[in-house]
């Protein structure tokens, strides 16, 4: 082996060798993934919309459908709010969400408040995991 490449490579290895013991090991918080099914109905006149939880600090939207489909969307006060059609009389969502544990007070063991669903008629917690 030529004796520049041997020294390029003793040169790349100690590099590698070096940046490994220097960074710290990577940690995040503890977490929880929850799946949810909610119910909607829609009294007549009423408005088609829906809020529904948007991602932030300590919650992650992982996947989230509704039946019937969303027709649009609005942003209010960092809530995500779904507009039906507006011959809909019923709506069904489904949500994968994780939520991250900050501070002493978070209890992960409790599923997240049924307040993340407000005007659903049900909400149930079909299950929770550990990533």
């Amino acid at each position: 082996m030529p004796s520049d490449l041997r020294k390029l490579l003793q040169n790349a290895a100690l590099c590698a060798t070096a940046g490994c013991s220097v960074f710290p090991a990577a940690s995040k918080p503890p977490s929880v993934v929850e799946s949810v099914h909610a119910e909607y109905d829609f009294a007549a006149g009423a408005p088609r919309a829906i809020e529904v939880p948007a991602s932030g600090e300590d919650l992650t939207v992982l996947e989230l459908v509704v039946e019937p489909p969303p027709r649009g969307e609005r942003f209010e006060r960092g809530r995500r709010i779904l507009l039906l059609p507006s011959d809909c009389e019923r709506a069904d969502l489904r949500c994968r969400m994780q939520r991250w544990a900050h501070g002493d007070e978070a209890d992960l063991t409790v599923p997240a408040g049924t307040d993340l669903f407000p005007g659903a008629r049900s909400v149930r917690f079909v299950d929770q995991s550990q990533p």
